[in-house]
């Protein structure tokens, strides 16, 4: 949470003339988030949340796949792992609204890529990204 409260701080201070409806965080599987015990994304949305007060929208996007860790994996093998692994919820609306979907880190960007064309889909206007790390 208090990385989250950090970015939101700096989204305050930076980002102040833009305008985000809701925020988006990347779902863990209910197996993976049951073992962790948490969802670290989930809670960087909530620090985000309790500076900016943007609301979280954490059900039109479900992770389905409990896919294998992608850490040893090239992007066209990421892509291919996740790719299947998101969904979007029934009924899930975001027309017209501007989304900033939260990560934790970004290596090849596949699972942000995913998750952006489902909020595509949704009909969002507009997508942002925030992650707290990039892998080289």
């Amino acid at each position: 949470v208090e990385i989250g409260k950090r970015i939101g701080a700096k989204m305050n201070e930076h980002w102040s003339d833009i305008t985000f409806d809701q925020i988006i965080p990347i779902p863990l599987h209910p197996k993976k988030q049951h073992k962790r015990g948490y969802n670290q994304c989930q809670k960087m949305a909530e620090g985000i949340q309790e500076t900016t007060q943007i609301e979280i929208n954490n059900t039109c996007i479900k992770k389905v796949t409990n896919t294998d860790s992608q850490t040893t994996m090239n992007r066209s093998d990421r892509l291919h792992n996740v790719n299947q692994s998101f969904v979007l919820s029934e009924g899930a609306d975001l027309t017209g609204k501007h989304v900033l979907i939260i990560d934790d880190v970004v290596t090849t960007g596949a699972t942000l890529e995913v998750c952006a064309l489902l909020c595509q889909k949704a009909q969002a206007k507009s997508i942002s990204f925030v992650t707290i790390a990039m892998a080289m």
